[in-house]
């Protein structure tokens, strides 16, 4: 390699490690852009995280907050369960 090229491989691996903390803060300006369509974006949103090859072990606060927002109360009713489903009756 001739040293202008190892010297953009190593400007380009420096950017690489600069970006990577950043996908957090892109996941949460993407989300903040769409939230008015909730139930498609977090569709895409798992189909992007399905698809690609590397994945964070961990879900960034901004989606794990929205998903928590979601929260609401079922009520299972233990006569039309499905059969593989067990209720307890706590």
């Amino acid at each position: 390699m001739m040293r202008a090229e190892l010297a953009q491989n190593f400007r380009q691996l420096e950017l690489k490690k600069k970006l990577e903390p950043m996908l957090p803060v892109l996941d949460f300006i993407a989300w903040s852009l769409l939230k008015h369509n909730q139930d498609v974006v977090s569709q895409l949103w798992v189909l992007s995280k399905q698809q690609s090859w590397r994945t964070s072990k961990s879900i960034p606060n901004s989606l794990w907050n929205w998903i928590c927002s979601a929260v609401d109360e079922v009520t299972l009713d233990p006569m039309t369960k499905h059969a593989w489903l067990l209720l307890s009756d706590d």
